[in-house]
């Protein structure tokens, strides 16, 4: 399961989607939610970059009930304060199920040294998505354009 938005504010809802096979779990993707930020937050709908300075109090609920699901939690697309927040709470490895290096291309939806330092200190694995975008820098004509 990608995002928690669908979720609203109901933690038990982890429980009914492990029963129904979900075995991964990342808590956002483009915009914030209510679990934690996101790591390309929305100004069109008021998101912020940390808003909920990480992980909300629901966020740092459902890393100890993943963990007791035995449930992964995929730190893709999450902002660094919410990552490192994962990092301190969770018992289990973290995954990135489709990030890639900040070192290759500088976005905020790739991941810092610190991240994927974080990431490896934990036991996990970081899985490089290959989307150009975030692998190839832009060109010095396609940067002129931005």
């Amino acid at each position: 399961m990608l995002n928690a938005y669908p979720l609203g504010n109901d933690l038990n809802q982890l429980d009914l989607w492990t029963a129904r096979g979900m075995r991964m779990f990342g808590f956002s993707y483009i915009g914030n939610n209510e679990w934690a930020d996101s790591s390309r937050p929305l100004p069109f709908f008021n998101d912020s970059p940390d808003a909920l300075d990480g992980l909300s109090e629901i966020g740092k609920q459902a890393v100890k009930r993943l963990n007791d699901l035995g449930v992964i939690i995929d730190v893709s697309q999450m902002s660094t304060k919410a990552l490192v927040q994962v990092s301190q709470l969770s018992r289990a490895p973290m995954v990135a199920s489709h990030s890639a290096p900040r070192g290759i291309v500088d976005i905020p939806r790739n991941l810092s040294d610190k991240e994927l330092q974080l990431i490896k200190n934990s036991g996990g694995v970081v899985q490089v998505v290959a989307f150009p975008a975030y692998l190839k820098p832009l060109s010095q004509g396609t940067q002129d354009k931005l």
